[in-house]
């Protein structure tokens, strides 16, 4: 893990709130984090950590719906301290992490990430890893907990006073942002998720295509897609077609694997190990060609975790085998 050329460390704001929650507890995200080691997680990397404490917004007063929006003041004042907490680190050349804290505050920590490319003449892409597409308004959620309408508010859809915190309106437009996971969607936001033409890579379309990458590691060849997702040989061209253009995937050759090493670790993490492992397998019986030297190393690791352990053996034995012949061992 390193840092992009010109940035100077990793700065944490903690932002302990749940205004724009329907239920209370998320609060207490930072400080368990800090418990966990998110600190000293980054700097093994040799990066500079600097935990820049928590911001001070108000409470929660834990109040009805106004408007059709629940704690509108108390989640402007919250987005608008972060904004500018995170708009300064950007401004000082250090990386920021958010520790929340609901998702309302999604509008302020990306307001200021758009407001700071914009100042620079950069493109920006967000990654939206949720299970909601949190696009929800007024007058579409009942319960009128802005936590729902984060996407919504960055895209020009939301009261006024949060639309403008980033000093532009909108702070991202459509095809800027790549909802990734989304599972559980309201029908009338489902609509306008579509209407304005966000791409939406779902549950479905993970557990097809990206958990099969995210077994493959180094890539897996092209023509193996159809049988391994159950996909048509055309219907997968299209998806790694569209996975390209989104430059999640990297095509080289014949081959294709996943672009980010995180996005492929949070898929894979989120496999459960039974899955993991007969995918596993079913990409090692795809990769086998005989035991060709070239993949013997590759076929060793994908039966080792899918429980062929005589048959990983095999392959490992070929591969030290060919390392040696050629003077890597």
């Amino acid at each position: 893990m390193s840092l992009p050329p010109g940035v100077d460390g990793v700065s944490l704001i903690g932002a302990p709130t749940d205004v724009g929650a329907g239920m209370l507890g998320a609060r207490m995200g930072p400080e368990a984090l800090r418990v966990a080691g998110i600190a000293q997680a980054v700097a093994q990397f040799g990066i500079d950590v600097r935990d820049c404490g928590n911001l001070a917004g108000p409470p929660n007063p834990w109040q009805s719906a106004v408007n059709g929006f629940r704690h509108l003041p108390e989640v402007v004042a919250w987005n608008q301290l972060l904004h500018d907490a995170v708009r300064a680190e950007l401004a000082a050349a250090r990386l920021p992490i958010v520790m929340g804290g609901d998702h309302c505050l999604g509008i302020g920590s990306i307001s200021a990430v758009a407001r700071h490319c914009r100042e620079r003449g950069r493109k920006l892409r967000v990654l939206w890893f949720d299970a909601h597409a949190d696009f929800n308004t007024a007058t579409l959620t009942p319960s009128g907990n802005i936590h729902g309408m984060p996407v919504a508010c960055l895209c020009g859809h939301g009261p006024q006073e949060l639309v403008e915190i980033g000093g532009h309106v909108p702070a991202l437009h459509a095809r800027d942002i790549r909802q990734i996971g989304i599972r559980s969607v309201d029908e009338g936001e489902k609509r306008l998720v579509h209407d304005i033409g966000i791409e939406v890579f779902d549950m479905r379309y993970i557990d097809e295509m990206e958990s099969t990458l995210a077994v493959s590691g180094r890539g897996i060849p092209l023509s193996c897609l159809p049988a391994l997702t159950g996909l048509a040989p055309a219907i997968c061209s299209e998806h790694i077609e569209e996975l390209d253009r989104n430059r999640l995937v990297s095509v080289t050759g014949d081959r294709v694997r996943l672009s980010h090493e995180l996005f492929r670790s949070a898929l894979y993490a989120r496999l459960s190990p039974s899955r993991r492992a007969m995918l596993h397998l079913a990409v090692g019986r795809q990769l086998d060609n005989g035991g060709s030297a070239n993949l013997a190393a590759e076929l060793a690791v994908h039966f080792s975790h899918g429980g062929e352990r005589e048959r990983a053996a095999t392959y490992a034995w070929v591969a030290a085998v060919d390392a040696h012949e050629r003077g890597a061992l």
